[in-house]
């Protein structure tokens, strides 16, 4: 269950990493989250709230930006 449970949260995180990633970042950071788990999430979650000012809302946080 344990196993089962740690991978359905990661293509779980993945699934919004899809949705803002192109594609060379999507197979990327599949790569590094079935690879480094948790420690590959929190990376980039950190790196993807770096990216917006302080001010961001949820909303422009989570939501890709389109040109």
């Amino acid at each position: 269950a344990t196993l089962w449970d740690a991978y359905c949260g990661f293509l779980t995180f993945y699934v919004w990493v899809a949705y803002k990633e192109n594609w060379a970042g999507r197979v990327v950071w599949l790569l590094l989250i079935l690879g480094f788990g948790n420690i590959a999430m929190a990376i980039y979650a950190l790196v993807q709230l770096c990216k917006v000012p302080r001010t961001a809302t949820f909303s422009e946080v989570v939501l890709r930006r389109m040109p």
